[in-house]
């Protein structure tokens, strides 16, 4: 690698260390949530994986049932 790659490479390495310090800092000086709050946070990760994954099966279906394609074709209407 080159001087300047290195150094962009250092550049990110020392931005992340700051992050990461900054995050685990404010991490253990908040407080701990409540229960209640652990299972809205688990409730909401849930249905949020839920709709993914239901947007993606749709989308998989639409495709192989063709209802992705053109309704007809604009090819001769340009010409």
């Amino acid at each position: 690698m080159r001087t300047s790659q290195w150094i962009i490479v250092a550049a990110l390495l020392g931005i992340l260390a700051i992050v990461i310090w900054y995050g685990v800092n404010v991490w253990t000086r908040t407080p701990s949530m409540p229960t209640y709050g652990y299972v809205a946070m688990g409730l909401g990760a849930i249905v949020a994986v839920a709709i993914g994954v239901g947007l993606m099966a749709l989308m998989f279906h639409s495709h192989r049932r063709g209802y992705d394609g053109a309704a007809h074709n604009d090819r001769r209407l340009r010409k």
